[in-house]
């Protein structure tokens, strides 16, 4: 799959994420439960990890799908000049100091140049897969940036009881951790408020929802250059 595809298939996914939330906006009016909405997000996930796109004839971009049937026009046109022996063309009168160009010759090598374009197309897919790579580079290292710095953070916290834990550095209460999650608290936080907080967070670690974050963020850094999946992570979040 070459940057191209990818992109097309990207793109398609505009049209799930767009009825996703439209049906997320009127959920309270249509009794929709917050279950069947995880699961439309579900949906556009798979939709996202499965690497490749239905074709047809009216793409995302057309203009890309049409250079092999370009190419397909062009290479016919040359041999329909080539096949026609019966009519050979040349220049009777060429300037001095020239010789004779057959006229076939010369309109092959003006009407198709396969070597040229072959050469343009792997430029053009280098350059955007190289523009890919580096936005997805800058996707893994900023998370591994910010999970480092939040870690440094919370490595002095004072463990309350099983895996809860508060620290000073931190302003809101959040899950950290994958295998073993941990719930870290402000070292500030109101007792009028803790119980419904640790309530809200440890209702996170039942539900598994650190491993549904992780894998939506690994899903953006892969579609990063897609505005619709960035929309959709903030309101998956």
């Amino acid at each position: 799959m070459n940057a191209i595809h990818l992109l097309e298939m990207s793109l398609s996914v505009a049209v799930i994420i767009l009825v996703t939330i439209g049906i997320r906006l009127i959920s309270r009016k249509l009794r929709v439960s917050k279950r069947a909405i995880l699961l439309l997000w579900i949906v556009v996930a798979v939709r996202l990890m499965i690497p490749f796109s239905l074709s047809s004839p009216f793409g995302i971009l057309p203009a890309f799908s049409q250079n092999k049937r370009d190419e397909k026009v062009e290479v016919d046109i040359t041999n329909s000049f080539s096949k026609d022996e019966d009519r050979p063309y040349t220049i009777s009168n060429p300037l001095p100091g020239t010789a004779k160009v057959d006229s076939v010759s010369s309109t092959e090598s003006s009407v198709s140049n396969p070597t040229a374009k072959n050469a343009s197309t792997f430029s053009l897919d280098g350059l955007l897969l190289a523009i890919y790579l580096s936005g997805l580079a800058g996707m893994v290292g900023f998370f591994i940036i910010s999970y480092l710095r939040l870690a440094r953070r919370i490595k002095c916290a004072e463990r309350i009881e099983d895996h809860l834990y508060a620290a000073d550095q931190i302003g809101t209460a959040f899950v950290f951790g994958f295998i073993r999650p941990r719930v870290y608290i402000p070292a500030a936080l109101e007792e009028e408020f803790r119980g419904v907080v640790l309530k809200h967070e440890f209702a996170h670690i039942s539900h598994g929802d650190q491993w549904y974050k992780a894998l939506a963020y690994l899903l953006l850094a892969v579609h990063w250059f897609n505005p619709f999946v960035w929309l959709a992570y903030y309101l998956f979040n």
